[in-house]
C-alpha cells in the first residue's frame, strides 16, 4: 500500500531478428508479470516493451507506449524485418574537402599503401575521420556522394581525415561531401554502410563523437 508505481518496462532482445518466437516468449511472460502485479494491486500509468523491432514485426506487442528508437532516424533495424513502414532518413552526416592533389597512375594513397591509382586522378582529403565516428571499416566498399554523383575512398580511413578519388569530378576545396543520410541530390544509407562493414546502424549512428558539430533544423 505504500508502493506507487508510475510505469513498467521491459525490452525484447530478439525482436528485429526473423524468427520472433524468443520475442513472443518474452511477450507472454511480460503480460503474466503484469497479471501478477494486477492481483497484488498495482497499477501502472504507462506500460511499454516495444521498440523499433518489434513496431514492425510484433504489433501485439503494443501497451500504452512504444520506444522507437532507430526508426525516428529513419533507419531499419536489420533486414529481417518488414519494411512496410514508410520511412525517411532524417539525418545527414557531412564533411568539407579540404585539399585537393593531382596524382599520376601507381601513386599508392594513405596508410599501408593499399590502394594504388589506377589512373592519373585527382585526390581529396575529406576532414573527417574514425576519431569523428565515421567506419574505418569502410575503406574497400566505401563511397561518399557529392553534386548526385559517388566517389570511391582512396585507401584507409585514418584518425581525422580520409582520401576519395576524384576522378573526373567538378570538385574544389570547400565543397561539402554526404558521408551518410539523404538530401535532394545524394543518398547513402546507414543500411548500406553497416551491411558492407557487417555492423548495425545502432553502432554507426551512436559512434558519431563529440568533436562532431550538431546543426538542428526544424526546431
Amino acid at each position: 500500500p505504500n508502493v506507487q508505481c508510475e510505469g513498467i518496462y521491459s525490452h525484447f532482445a530478439t525482436a528485429d531478428e526473423g524468427d520472433p518466437e524468443y520475442a513472443k516468449h518474452q511477450l507472454e511472460q511480460f503480460e503474466e508479470v503484469l497479471k501478477i502485479a494486477g492481483q497484488m494491486g498495482f497499477t501502472f500509468e504507462h506500460i511499454h516493451l516495444s521498440n523499433s523491432g518489434s513496431v514492425l514485426n510484433l504489433p501485439e506487442s503494443f501497451f500504452t507506449l512504444v520506444r522507437v528508437g532507430l526508426l525516428l532516424y529513419g533507419a531499419f533495424p536489420s533486414d529481417e524485418v518488414p519494411k512496410d513502414l514508410p520511412i525517411e532518413p532524417v539525418m545527414e552526416f557531412t564533411a568539407p574537402v579540404v585539399n585537393l592533389r593531382k596524382v599520376n597512375a601507381g601513386t599508392l594513397v594513405s596508410y599501408g599503401g593499399v590502394w594504388s591509382a589506377p589512373h592519373d586522378t585527382v585526390i581529396g582529403v575529406v576532414q573527417v575521420g574514425f576519431a569523428d565516428g565515421f567506419p574505418r571499416s569502410w575503406y574497400e566498399e566505401g563511397c561518399i556522394s557529392l553534386k548526385g554523383e559517388r566517389y570511391k575512398i582512396a585507401g584507409r580511413v585514418c584518425m581525422d581525415q580520409f582520401t576519395v578519388d576524384f576522378f573526373n569530378a567538378n570538385v574544389k576545396a570547400g565543397d561539402e561531401v554526404l558521408l551518410f543520410g539523404k538530401n535532394k541530390r545524394n543518398s547513402i544509407l546507414m543500411e548500406e554502410i553497416s551491411e558492407s562493414i557487417g555492423s548495425t546502424p545502432y553502432v554507426l549512428f551512436t559512434a558519431i563523437g563529440g568533436r562532431t558539430k550538431y546543426i538542428f533544423k526544424g526546431l
